[in-house]
């Protein structure tokens, strides 16, 4: 008798773990990897964009066309080609594209809010985009990405 009591006790608490170990995972475990995850391409993201940044002249106004040297495209190609990084933009601080890997983007205009309410502040901010999902350029992405935007600070100033 005391056997079968001890196996139906193992068995209910087999039971109740079997139920509550996937919803562990579900909502305490996997969100923390997706924590990590973004934590790691954000430095990562600071770090590629500080050592980017030193070639650029800043001035007083902040980041101009002229700020942008000539040998510049053939770095941001060798970092991205190196790190494989899709795509590389600097913005002014109006938002105005100064240099992208891609040439059809210079001179467009950033009008997005998390641009202004977040970027244009000095923050940096990540973003985990599935296949298939919209970027927070209003783009369809075809692979899994991390878009990252990282504000170039000269002293305090973005």
């Amino acid at each position: 008798m005391l056997y079968n009591k001890a196996l139906r006790y193992i068995f209910i608490v087999s039971c109740v773990i079997a139920i509550i170990y996937p919803l562990v995972n579900i909502y305490f475990i996997f969100p923390s990897f997706g924590k990590v995850v973004n934590k790691n391409a954000e430095d990562d993201a600071v770090r590629i964009a500080n050592f980017l940044s030193a070639g650029l002249s800043l001035d007083k106004g902040g980041l101009t066309k002229d700020s942008i040297p000539a040998d510049f495209l053939a770095r941001a190609e060798e970092m991205k080609e190196k790190l494989h990084i899709s795509k590389i933009k600097i913005f002014s601080r109006s938002g105005e594209i100064l240099f992208s890997t891609d040439p059809g983007d210079v001179g467009k205009i950033n009008k997005k809010s998390y641009f202004h309410k977040i970027v244009a502040k000095g923050n940096p901010l990540t973003k985990i985009l599935q296949s298939n999902s919209e970027s927070l350029e209003n783009r369809t992405v075809n692979a899994d990405v991390v878009e990252t935007y990282v504000p170039v600070m000269a002293g305090n100033r973005f």
